[in-house]
C-alpha cells in the first residue's frame, strides 16, 4: 500500500471524488422525497408531479456520476484499496436514488398518500433516512481525507466513529419501522387492501435508505482496515 506524499500525488487525481458528488445528489433527492411526501399528504398531486420530475432528474444525474466513476476508476498498481471495493460502495449508494424514485412513482401513479396518524410518523421516518445520508456524506468526505493523508490513524478512527453512528441510526430506523407497521395495520380496516399493499411497499423502499447507508459504512470500514 502506497502512503505519504507520493501516494497522495498519485491518487489525488483519481475519480474517487465521484463518490462525494454522488452522495451530494443522494442528499438532494432525500430533501425532494420529504417535499413530495408533504405535498402528497395535502393531496396536491400537481405539485407532486413537478417534484417527481426533479427526482427523476437527480436520479439521472446520479446514474451519470456512477457511469463516470466506473469508467475512470484507475486500474493501476498504485490503487490504495481494491478497485472492486470502491465499485461495490458506489453500487450500494446508487440504490438510494433509484428507490426514492420508485417510492415517489408509486405514490404519484396511484395518487396514494400515507393514511391517518401514520403520515406524521412516516415524515419522521423520512427525516431519519435523511440524517443517515448526512452522516454518510460526512463519512465519504473523511474517506477522501484518508486517501490524501496516506491512511492516517486519526482518519481511520474518525471513519469508524461515523460508521458506528450510522449503525445506531439504522437501529432506530428499524424500531420506527415496527411502530409504523403497527399504525398501518390499524388503518387497514378503513383503507383499500390494494392501496395498503402499495403503502407497505413505499415504506419498504424508504427503509432501504438507512439499510444502504449502514451497508456502505460497513464496506468502507472493511475496505480501509484490510
Amino acid at each position: 500500500m502506497v502512503s505519504g506524499p507520493i501516494y497522495a500525488k498519485i491518487f489525488g487525481h483519481s475519480p474517487q471524488r465521484y463518490l462525494k458528488d454522488h452522495v451530494v445528489l443522494i442528499r438532494e433527492i432525500m430533501l425532494l422525497a420529504s417535499k413530495f411526501h408533504e405535498s402528497a399528504q395535502r393531496g396536491d398531486w400537481s405539485v407532486c408531479a413537478e417534484i417527481f420530475g426533479d427526482i427523476e432528474e437527480v436520479e439521472r444525474n446520479a446514474d451519470q456520476v456512477k457511469a463516470k466513476f466506473q469508467l475512470q476508476l484507475p486500474r493501476g498498481v498504485f490503487m490504495p484499496v481494491y478497485r472492486s471495493d470502491l465499485l461495490e460502495i458506489m453500487l450500494i449508494l446508487d440504490r438510494i436514488p433509484n428507490e426514492i424514485k420508485d417510492f415517489s412513482g408509486i405514490s404519484l401513479g396511484r395518487e396514494l398518500a400515507v393514511p391517518g396518524t401514520a403520515a406524521e410518523a412516516f415524515s419522521n421516518y423520512l427525516r431519519l433516512g435523511a440524517d443517515c445520508v448526512q452522516l454518510l456524506e460526512k463519512l465519504i468526505v473523511e474517506l477522501d481525507d484518508l486517501f490524501r493523508s496516506g491512511f492516517s490513524d486519526r482518519e481511520i478512527e474518525a471513519i469508524g466513529v461515523i460508521a458506528t453512528d450510522i449503525s445506531t441510526l439504522e437501529h432506530q430506523a428499524d424500531q420506527d419501522r415496527i411502530a409504523l407497521n403497527r399504525m398501518l395495520r390499524a388503518a387497514e380496516a378503513h383503507e383499500s387492501a390494494i392501496d395498503m399493499m402499495f403503502v407497505y411497499q413505499m415504506l419498504s423502499l424508504i427503509a432501504g435508505v438507512s439499510d444502504h447507508c449502514q451497508e456502505a459504512g460497513y464496506r468502507v470500514v472493511a475496505m480501509i482496515t484490510r
